[in-house]
């Protein structure tokens, strides 16, 4: 837009510069001069420039000729010779406006002259109010300043100025696009609303103004016109093809401003965008903590559109569905940021980037200060008026003022006084802006409503074991845990939904199970030491996963998620294989009723913590051990525990079973031989450390093939805590 003002004030428009009437030309170089108008206006400016000389041989006097002799020049970037015609017409006919417009022309050629062409265009209109092509060039030579330190103070007066040429030609053929954009591009936010009649009428004047067409499809998305704003926009494109790639960037804007796009749809939609501008929507540098951000810039940009989806997988509230409500949201933000916060400055100026981070404000309030002292900034002698915007977030509790750096809409937080007082530095620096943002960037990387409208999210604990399925294939065990008092009840009952997603390494869904659960508390017990327990058994793919354990709870709509990632390994006939180890409140033999495995019933222990006044109780599994001649297998199992929490080595012993006990440094470990005719085998042990101290402990159990003398080993973490 700024560089279509600039065109428009240097050089016009050849559709409306001349109005102002016919000539007393002779006949005998009439249709010269008529033809010369007509080249003219198709922009021949060197057969225009020879068919008026010709008129001026034959009148040397006649005035029109010459001013359109000088248009013809002055298009040719002949500046001394047109001017040199515009003068004469001053000097031949004071009481005639076209000399002092064409002067006014020549001085917007030249640098730092507009004041000068704004005085001969006020000359031209002194002379004749009525004459337009002056009012228009003012109009936009007004305009055009206002882009600079003078700021948008007088965009009243410039509207004016406008509405003055549209009342002296009320089918003026770029008035009113002129004048939609003082209230779209230089207005405030809200003032989309008012551009739209301007647009509108634009349209009505010159149906083929597709620049009007644009902006009044923008204009209509602004005020929530959506399908309108969309539906004009895309009628460019069929008008248009060259239009193609900035509608696809504006339809694509729209869309994600007004969450029209699913989550799984918008890495299609930003193909659509040129690689610039979907760098943008890949960037997390204003989203990830900064310990934990990388120059996303510097990779190819597959690699960065990787990184960015695997991070909002990984950050996704509801992995279960197709929605991922935090990316939708961080889309909208980055494309609202696009639209109102890059006016004067690629992509976004400082407000971009808090409304990336932290969102739409709890209040934003815009005014007009000419008190240059109030902003700790530079004088308004040098700046003129400025806008300030500020900004409130009550959660987190953080305000911000920003400042219309010089009323270009480059909006950043205040700047500091120039000024030799070191002192002054000093406390300028103490309470700099921009520097506390930098810092609460830090503190707080990013923030979504979704964190905090529901409240804190639900606790539950939860493990994960792979075991050997019956057709020879993994599959995963995941024992949770819900407390009673996370949940609220309905009289002595609670519903929640539990969610089992599993993603491959490159965050395409494996596994989604969804699944509605009750939970009934014991009527006139401590809903405090009640616990809600589940086991879910799925099949699993070998390889690298992502894992995620949902759980919302049915009344409030609060939840609580985990994530981890996830190796599973195959289990190869051939080889001796192990399962994982499961930790267990309990262990009994049963076949039958929840919580069955390898013919025991395991209460699970999800959390992994034990009483010291309670043994360690675990269940593996051992797959393929070899015979020997006679066929029978012979193997060892070795239990060594270490201590991580920098205590003393534990004092262990093994409940009901044979051991040799041996030390090293300050492991501890427990070794059991066996021999018999099984290939596969299901072991569980009870582990007495009450005479170990409080703390977290790493149990590795490891299984050796004496025949084959290959072994396998697992590791668990678990917790004591006092009697």
């Amino acid at each position: 837009m700024v560089f279509y003002l600039m065109l428009m004030v240097m050089t016009g428009s050849q559709c409306f510069l001349f109005r102002s009437g016919h000539l007393n030309i002779g006949s005998s170089v009439k249709e010269d001069y008529e033809t010369g108008q007509t080249r003219y206006k198709k922009g021949e400016y060197p057969a225009a420039e020879t068919l008026f000389r010709k008129v001026l041989e034959a009148d040397g006097r006649a005035v029109f000729a010459k001013y359109w002799l000088g248009l013809a020049l002055y298009q040719q970037n002949k500046i001394s010779a047109a001017r040199s015609q515009f003068i004469q017409i001053t000097s031949l006919s004071r009481n005639l406006p076209h000399g002092y417009h064409g002067l006014g022309l020549i001085a917007l050629k030249g640098k730092h002259r507009k004041f000068e062409a704004l005085q001969r265009f006020r000359e031209a209109l002194k002379k004749d109010p009525q004459f337009v092509d002056a009012q228009w060039q003012l109009a936009m030579t007004r305009l055009f300043l206002s882009r600079g330190l003078f700021g948008a103070f007088a965009m009243g007066q410039i509207r004016q100025e406008f509405l003055r040429v549209i009342e002296l030609d009320p089918d003026h053929p770029e008035a009113f696009f002129i004048l939609g954009n003082t209230y779209y591009d230089y207005g405030k936010l809200d003032e989309a609303d008012q551009a739209i009649p301007f647009f509108e009428r634009q349209i009505a004047v010159r149906p083929e103004h597709e620049e009007a067409r644009y902006q009044l499809g923008l204009a209509y998305i602004d005020v929530d016109r959506i399908e309108e704003g969309i539906s004009m926009l895309e009628m460019i494109r069929d008008r248009n093809p060259d239009w193609t790639i900035q509608i696809d960037q504006a339809v694509a804007e729209a869309k994600f401003r007004n969450a029209m796009i699913r989550a799984d749809s918008v890495f299609i939609v930003l193909e659509r965008l040129s690689e610039k501008e979907r760098r943008l929507y890949y960037d997390l540098s204003h989203v990830m903590p900064v310990d934990q951000q990388m120059d996303m810039d510097r990779m190819p940009l597959p690699e960065a559109e990787k990184l960015a989806l695997g991070y909002w997988k990984e950050h996704d509230p509801t992995p279960e569905t197709r929605d991922n409500d935090r990316l939708v949201e961080h889309c909208r933000r980055v494309a609202y940021a696009r639209r109102h916060f890059g006016r004067g400055i690629w992509p976004w100026d400082r407000r971009g980037e808090v409304y990336i981070r932290y969102g739409e404000p709890a209040s934003r309030e815009t005014y007009l200060d000419d008190d240059a002292t109030t902003l700790g900034a530079v004088s308004t002698v040098q700046f003129g008026v400025r806008q300030i915007e500020k900004w409130v977030y009550k959660t987190p509790p953080l305000e911000f003022e920003f400042v219309d750096q010089g009323a270009n809409y480059v909006f950043d937080t205040p700047l500091v006084a120039a000024t030799g007082d070191i002192s002054a530095l000093a406390e300028n620096a103490m309470y700099d802006q921009g520097a506390l943002l930098d810092e609460m960037t830090v503190r707080t990387p990013s923030v979504y409503t979704d964190e905090i409208e529901q409240g804190p999210p639900i606790r539950f604990s939860y493990s994960l074991a792979v075991f050997r399925g019956a057709d020879g294939q993994p599959e995963l065990e995941i024992d949770y845990a819900v407390p009673a008092n996370e949940l609220v009840f309905d009289g002595q009952r609670a519903a929640l939904e539990t969610a089992v997603v599993l993603f491959d390494e490159d965050w395409q869904e494996v596994i989604n199970v969804i699944e509605e659960k009750t939970i009934n508390v014991v009527s006139g017990a401590n809903r405090t030491y009640q616990v809600a327990m589940y086991r879910r058994t799925i099949p699993i793919p070998i390889g690298p996963h992502h894992f995620a354990l949902h759980i919302t709870d049915g009344g409030t709509q609060r939840s609580g998620i985990s994530r981890q990632p996830l190796y599973v390994i195959g289990y190869d006939p051939n080889q001796l294989g192990m399962s994982d180890v499961r930790l267990a409140s309990g262990i009994d033999p049963a076949t039958e009723g929840p919580f069955i495995r390898g013919g025991r019933r395991l209460i699970p222990n999800p959390a992994g913590v034990f009483s010291l006044a309670k043994p360690v109780m675990l269940y593996f599994e051992i797959y393929n051990l070899s015979k020997n001649t006679e066929g029978r297998t012979h193997l060892s199992i070795e239990y060594t525990i270490f201590p991580l929490s920098g205590g003393d080595q534990p004092v262990v012993s093994m409940i009901g079973a044979q051991t040799v006990k041996k030390e090293e440094g300050r492991e501890f470990a427990l070794l059991q031989e066996e021999e018999g005719i099984q290939t596969d085998l299901q072991r569980d042990i009870a582990i007495d450390m009450s005479q170990a101290q409080p703390g977290r402990y790493a149990l590795q159990v490891t299984i050796t093939d004496q025949h084959r003398q290959v072994s396998v080993d697992r590791t668990v973490l678990f917790r004591l805590v006092e009697r």
